[in-house]
């Protein structure tokens, strides 16, 4: 493939300044170059497909985000044209505003419904355009097929990246890096021949990405990364080894446009992410611990990408039981790395934009605004890794130049072959990780094993294995997610949750066990989980107890948080239907009200099952029996077992329609 014209003429002065002979080999022929081309495609899409192959057969993750992207998502059931306006919206569901991931995932389900394999295999095949869309761009603006299709490699199969492709809730990953690529090689293409419609087409594109998820915010300044090196847009000054600084202020002016748009998508994710409750404010982490968890998260992932092992699923945020020695230590190497790298710019330029690239893009995501409660992430890398790459790439064989000097037909095999053995090992490690993906429990369980105190790991198993029913199993796990996190609002309140579920054995209740579940929740509350679930989990506490004028208080709670959360609705429902077995002539008109309560629940969420089997009872002590056989199909419709004695009771009014 041939370089821009642009590109030849800066690389001549570039190696006439250094004194660098030019290399005497012939230039391949265009037919070589395309047959190269090709040959690394096939082979790109060959080893990604062999690492991923049986991610297909991983399950939902419904306890880490794919039950808020997919299988709890109403809007994705309720067809095209819903769920686009309201992917439009401001929900901020998940505490993001990513339409256009909502929209890819509104299309799988219209393709697969919760079939997971299907939303598994959209992520591969958006895994494998981004490789192979990043080793077309490196390709054509360096000339350096070989060296370009390492670096794809090395993002195609590199264990660090399973998060973002084996994890269905990570499509606004793979989707975004789609657009990022798409941008980049356009902005290449107008780099090599300005045109207005090649630069509405970088914007176009950029919009897009940004659409998916705001990642793309540091795409402008990655922009003038590729104007220093490979494109060498910075190089056109008067006087060799100075920037001119008209030229770098043309330049940043080109990219005006992009920073507004940036800006403008940073405000939107502020907000989406504050109204999602999902921003920590300083008092929980605090300034210097979160300054000091980015500077070693940031030397942490480089580890992770020399020697991909213990990864985990959540990484706990030391918060301030790092040690401040550690923090200054982390800093003053990656301040010594960035001088090293800009030192080095004049004669290897490439370096310096591997390592400023690595360093940009790694800032939306380090913590300095700390989303979430996690420490790091391995799925920040997906992106973010290709300045190292880059670096290693070109580096290496450079380093070993002196030798490849009397050599250099031993040398290029060496590296071929420490080339494909790194590649067989990283692809071999990746099949690996992919299998922790298969479910939940096999996941946070292996997330505990490589992580100390892992608070969060225990509180998903135990959530696991509570939606599988395992109720006394998963009041282990949750005890465990208390004792490692005492401070952990979401393990308190699956604890209190589950001892109030498993307190009523027949007619009978554990008192006592029931008020130990409801300090729990109390407990919960007092650190500051103010949501809806919450309060409905205090409903049901006080529903159990009998206190059912403070069970509907904190019903009436709920629904003020969150006007539309079915839950709440039907806990309600319940509570007046309760109320309905000692009113005597009022009876009937209570038990309206709570079918009522217990239809709106279904109409808030039509995936929630529960209700329906109160209704079919509702509508069988109303003598309507085709409603509540309806009532009662809708509930076994979604995986449960209903109760023998309901569908006998009907059985003797009426036949079972079929």
């Amino acid at each position: 493939m041939h370089l821009s014209g642009a590109y030849s003429v800066a690389k001549r002065r570039f190696a006439a300044r250094d004194n660098k002979p030019q290399s005497s080999a012939p230039t391949p022929s265009p037919k070589l170059q395309a047959n190269q081309l090709v040959l690394i495609c096939a082979a790109l899409v060959a080893i990604t497909a062999i690492a991923y192959w049986h991610a297909p057969e991983c399950g939902f993750i419904k306890c880490f985000d794919d039950e808020t992207y997919v299988t709890d998502n109403i809007h994705l059931t309720q067809g095209l044209a819903h769920g686009i306006r309201w992917a439009f919206g401001t929900e901020y569901r998940a505490a993001n505003w990513h339409p256009l991931t909502w929209i890819s995932l509104l299309f799988d389900y219209q393709l697969y419904g919760l079939s997971a394999r299907g939303f598994h295999i959209t992520n591969i095949v958006l895994h494998i355009l981004n490789t192979l869309l990043l080793f077309l761009l490196l390709a054509r603006v360096t000339g350096e097929h070989w060296k370009s299709g390492f670096v794809a490699a090395l993002f195609a199969v590199h264990p660090v990246h399973v998060e973002s492709v084996a994890w269905v809730a990570e499509r606004k990953d793979v989707l975004s890096t789609l657009f990022w690529l798409v941008t980049l090689y356009a902005y290449v293409l107008y780099a090599s021949k300005p045109r207005a419609l090649t630069y509405i087409a970088v914007v176009a594109a950029f919009a897009l990405g940004l659409l998916a998820k705001p990642m793309l915010v540091s795409l402008p300044l990655v922009m003038l990364l590729m104007d220093f090196w490979p494109l060498r847009r910075m190089a056109e000054s008067t006087q060799p080894g100075r920037l001119a600084a008209s030229r770098l202020f043309a330049l940043l002016l080109e990219k005006a446009p992009l920073l507004i748009m940036a800006a403008a998508s940073c405000v939107i994710t502020v907000v989406a992410q504050r109204a999602g409750g999902a921003v920590a404010g300083l008092q929980e982490v605090p300034l210097s611990a979160r300054i000091g968890n980015a500077a070693v998260s940031y030397l942490a992932y480089i580890g992770k990408m020399i020697w991909p092992m213990k990864l985990a699923a959540f990484y706990p945020h030391p918060r301030m039981e790092q040690s401040t020695g550690l923090a200054v230590g982390a800093i003053a190497v990656l301040i010594l790395l960035t001088v090293l790298a800009l030192r080095a710019a004049r004669r290897r330029p490439y370096l310096a934009m591997g390592w400023l690239w690595y360093l940009i893009t790694l800032v939306p995501v380090i913590g300095l605004v700390q989303v979430g409660s996690q420490g790091m992430a391995d799925r920040y890398t997906y992106i973010t890794l290709v300045g190292l790459f880059i670096a290693v790439a070109w580096g290496l064989p450079e380093l070993l130049t002196p030798l490849a000097l009397s050599r250099s037909q031993t040398v290029s095999k060496g590296l071929a072959a420490a080339a494909v053995a790194v590649l067989i090992a990283l692809t071999v490690t990746t099949q690996a990780q992919v299998e922790y993906w298969r479910d939940p429990i096999t996941l946070f369980r292996h997330a505990a094993k490589v992580t100390k105190d892992n608070s969060l790991a225990y509180e998903r198993i135990g959530r696991a294995l509570e939606d599988d029913g395992s109720l006394r199993e998963s009041l282990e796990y949750y005890n465990k997610a208390v004792e490692y996190g005492p401070s952990n609002g979401d393990a308190l309140m699956a604890l209190g949750r589950v001892l109030i579920k498993t307190a009523k054995n027949g007619p009978s209740v554990d008192i006592a066990q029931v008020n130990e579940g409801m300090s729990h929740l109390e407990l919960a509350l007092k650190l500051g989980l103010n949501t809806a679930e919450e309060h409905q989990n205090l409903a049901f506490g006080y529903y159990t107890l009998g206190e059912l004028d403070r069970a509907t208080q904190e019903c009436l709670t709920a629904q003020r948080l969150d006007p539309r959360y079915a839950p709440s609705e039907y806990t309600l429902g319940n509570v007046i239907f309760e109320r309905a077995k000692t009113a005597g002539p009022g009876a009937q008109r209570l038990l309206d009200k709570a079918m009522s309560h217990w239809r709106t629940s279904v109409e808030y969420d039509p995936l929630f099952y529960e209700p329906h089997f109160n209704l079919a009872y509702g509508y069988y002590l109303k003598k309507d029996y085709a409603a509540a056989w309806r009532e009662l199909h809708l509930y076994e419709k979604g995986g449960r077992q209903a109760n023998p004695k309901l569908r006998e009771l009907l059985s003797q009014q009426t036949p079972e329609p079929r």
